[in-house]
């Protein structure tokens, strides 16, 4: 197993073109968005011809935004919240961060995931995709509602909040539902929703969700797999835009030379 491990293990370099801005950009809580973010994403998500031209017309404030995912313009391409992230500017009436560059957040979410794995043993893609995105109907269960994940926030989110909240009304009206009915729509929905979600997490690694993704080495090394399972939640996160390598690759390289 550990040379299995060992041959997984990459050497990261962080890749030039991945795009920093000169100034500080500042977030617009009316636009919902972070200054300059048409620039980080036409540098780090692959997108198609006709997108790439309406960012670099808004760049030069020439045109109308397009009809883009929230988190995209938060350069916070896996929906983290939390606050007191480095290169964090600002967090939206959600919760969510938003950083100065793309960069920013990609390593953000890539220190949540270290952290979920080596921290708290969260190895699969169902046990990481369930803290991350949880069923509401799971609300009180384990770390979701819990500060250790992200120290600086992550249980102050709206979302967070929200659950902490209605704990007790959720779990009472589950234990209403007769032995052996279905529990309430809302519930399977969201259960399914994570089901589906961790499935596509775990695409190209392993074909069985509960499986250990082995994101890291013993050693705390990341390895591709790491990358890979990046790549497939920002597919899920900010579909159908798909975030490039460099941008995963540098972030990777980041958290490593900052254990």
């Amino acid at each position: 197993m550990l040379a299995e491990l060992a041959a997984l293990t990459l050497t990261w370099t962080a890749p030039a073109s991945v795009a920093q801005p000169r100034v500080l950009p500042s977030f617009n809580a009316q636009a919902r968005g972070v200054g300059g973010w048409e620039g980080q994403s036409l540098a780090n998500l692959q997108v198609k011809a006709s997108l790439a031209q309406k960012l670099m017309d808004m760049a030069q404030g020439d045109a109308v935004a397009p009809n883009v995912p929230r988190c995209i313009k938060l350069n916070n391409f896996w929906c983290i919240k939390g606050k007191g992230w480095a290169g964090q500017v600002a967090s939206d009436d959600e919760g969510h961060a938003a950083f100065s560059t793309a960069l920013g957040g990609t390593a953000a979410a890539a220190r949540l995931i270290r952290r979920y794995y080596v921290e708290f043993n969260r190895h699969s893609a169902m046990a990481i995709v369930s803290h991350w995105a949880p069923a509401q109907c799971f609300a009180g269960v384990g770390g979701v509602v819990s500060r250790q994940d992200a120290p600086f926030g992550i249980g102050r989110t709206v979302r967070a909040r929200w659950l902490a909240k209605h704990r007790g009304m959720v779990m009472a009206h589950m234990a209403h539902v007769p032995h052996g009915q279905a529990h309430p729509s809302y519930c399977v929905s969201g259960v399914v929703r994570v089901e589906n979600y961790a499935n596509a997490a775990a695409r190209g690694i392993t074909t069985d969700n509960n499986a250990d993704l082995h994101l890291f080495t013993p050693e705390g090394i990341p390895t591709a797999n790491l990358a890979r399972l990046m790549e497939n939640m920002a597919a899920v996160e900010i579909g159908p835009l798909r975030v490039t390598p460099d941008i995963v690759a540098a972030a990777v390289a980041q958290i490593q030379a900052t254990p």
